[in-house]
């Protein structure tokens, strides 16, 4: 493969705030490293991620172009080792699109007119395979820890587990229902499902990677999809379309299965638990414990007062208390709770997040909780004794760690 010029092009609001740290940048090399070695070819001549570090409130995120990406994050980002870590996370994601979506692209995203609607039934590969490999790259890269990663993993898989909406809207349907769920409201949204097959495709495809790695007894991967799939000469940006059906022959041309069954089985399922099956394919499974789980941890601290107890509980806070969601099927809301309302007060004090989680860590039902609603007060009783439910992922005795091997470098160290 050609050596191309990749470059940062970092703008802030102070000078000590666009620092990058010289350990950062050898991940960020690292991680050029390996997504070449997943991909095997290189369609840009060169590639550059521009990055806005700001609390200027145009919305944080990323949005790829085939030789560069437009990267938004909090001012602060460069100067906290969680945060680093996310602007990573989002770098690889939008590098990883100059290949899937922008040189292989769905046929159906490829519109000739405006006349001619957009057909996003696809977006499970454009968006939820480039989150696959934007999580698993920065493993790779040694930009987190493969322990790190794995509590993300599972608080992937049990928000799935109890978002409501899962048991009725099939993850095919959020990617072509897309243009609505985009900029619906965050009330409900567990219910209603939003775009879930941004993050639910993780477990999809490691599910495949695992699957191509026990049928092939661990002489295929991921990574070979990847190298027939994106692969061919290098150059300059070139949009190649294809059709689900490229997708199924190619794994079959790696290994042979009825992938269309197994993949739509996925994508069409209306079942809340069906993943666990894809993380016992890896050699771990699914527990909850009262040990804080490192992701919600980082979520809880980088979220600027709010807090999701979805899992436990079954609500989730903006900052002041403001309910932003509930579990339709949780105790809170079968106990009266809903968005919009607010948390003022909990078993007769000050609603605290350390409050809260006390009373949930107490494992004593009633919790009460003193509700602010419009002009109203009242108090309900949420039946609530099971303790804080934090998701980690345990080892599976006697089987294969396909799991660490997903996560393991490919580059020379």
């Amino acid at each position: 493969m050609p050596a191309l010029p990749h470059a940062l092009h970092v703008a802030g609001e102070r000078p000590e705030a666009v620092k990058i740290p010289p350990d950062y940048g050898q991940k960020l090399n690292r991680l050029v490293e390996e997504t070449g070695l997943v991909f095997g070819s290189r369609h840009y001549a060169h590639y550059d991620w521009l990055i806005s570090l700001t609390e200027v409130p145009r919305g944080f995120g990323g949005l790829e172009h085939h030789q560069s990406s437009d990267n938004v994050m909090a001012e602060d980002t460069l100067l906290d080792e969680d945060t680093r870590t996310n602007l990573c996370e989002l770098l690889a994601h939008e590098f990883v699109h100059s290949w899937n979506g922008k040189y292989r692209r769905p046929a159906g995203l490829l519109s000739p007119d405006y006349m001619k609607p957009m057909d996003g039934s696809l977006l499970w590969v454009y968006e939820g395979l480039t989150t696959f490999w934007g999580e698993i790259l920065p493993v790779r890269a040694g930009a987190m820890k493969p322990e790190r990663w794995r509590e993300t993993l599972a608080y992937v898989a049990a928000s799935y587990e109890h978002e409501a909406g899962k048991r009725w809207r099939p993850l095919a349907d959020t990617a072509t229902a897309a243009q609505r769920l985009y900029d619906a409201p965050g009330a409900w949204k567990a219910l209603r499902r939003t775009v879930d097959f941004y993050s639910e495709s993780i477990l999809l495809w490691l599910e495949v990677d695992c699957r191509l790695r026990e049928l092939s007894h661990d002489k295929v991967c991921l990574d070979d999809f990847c190298q027939r799939f994106y692969g061919g000469p290098s150059g300059t940006p070139s949009v190649k379309r294809y059709q689900e059906e490229e997708v199924y022959s190619t794994l079959n041309q790696l290994v042979a299965n009825d992938w269309r069954k197994e993949i739509r089985a996925r994508l069409d399922a209306s079942d809340g638990k069906y993943f666990r099956g894809a993380l016992e394919k890896s050699g771990w499974r699914l527990v909850y414990s009262d040990k804080k789980n490192l992701e919600m941890q980082s979520n809880d601290a980088h979220s600027k007062g709010g807090i999701s107890r979805m899992m436990s509980i079954g609500f989730a806070l903006n900052s002041g208390g403001k309910v932003r969601d509930v579990d339709e099927a949780g105790p809170s809301a079968q106990a009266g709770l809903a968005p919009g309302m607010t948390l003022v007060a909990v078993n007769g004090r000050k609603f605290t997040t350390k409050i809260l989680d006390e009373a949930i860590l107490a494992k004593t039902a009633p919790i009460k909780l003193l509700i602010e609603n419009g002009d109203y007060y009242r108090e309900i009783n949420v039946n609530w004794s099971g303790g804080p439910h934090y998701p980690h992922l345990e080892r599976i005795p006697n089987t294969p760690d396909r799991l660490s091997e997903v996560l393991k470098g490919r580059a020379d160290p």
